[in-house]
């Protein structure tokens, strides 16, 4: 029982360091601030994934990659996409202001079909 509980306390173990080195030796690659301090310099060293190439973006250093065509068109969909869709609900409710066109007070000619009673204009005063 103990031999059996021991073995798989080392394989649970096993597969953690394992797990950790994996992770630790990803694909990267090493960039350099500036040439004139050198690699040994630890605080003019930077870290990269292997997929992207070491530059500077205003003038500081950085990590730069090439965005997926899909998904910059994604993103300008959304943007102007919801741009278009919130200044069309913004005119249709403006057009439906102006022509004096309730949908839903029973003015219009389907009120019957959906339901809606059709209001009286003014109460009647009454008579004493």
């Amino acid at each position: 029982m103990a031999v059996t509980f021991m073995r798989r306390l080392l394989c649970i173990v096993v597969l953690a360091v394992i797990s950790v080195y994996t992770w630790r030796c990803e694909a990267k690659k090493d960039c350099m601030i500036d040439s004139e301090k050198g690699w040994f310099d630890m605080d003019n060293v930077y870290t990269c994934e292997d997929n992207q190439r070491c530059c500077k973006e205003y003038g500081n250093p950085s990590c730069c990659a090439e965005k997926n065509k899909w998904l910059i068109v994604k993103d300008q969909l959304i943007l102007w996409g919801g741009l278009f869709g919130f200044l069309s609900f913004l005119g249709l409710i403006v057009y439906c202001r102006r022509r004096d066109f309730y949908v839903l007070e029973g003015t219009n000619p389907c009120a019957s079909c959906l339901g809606i009673k059709p209001q009286e204009e003014e109460e009647k005063p009454i008579r004493t």
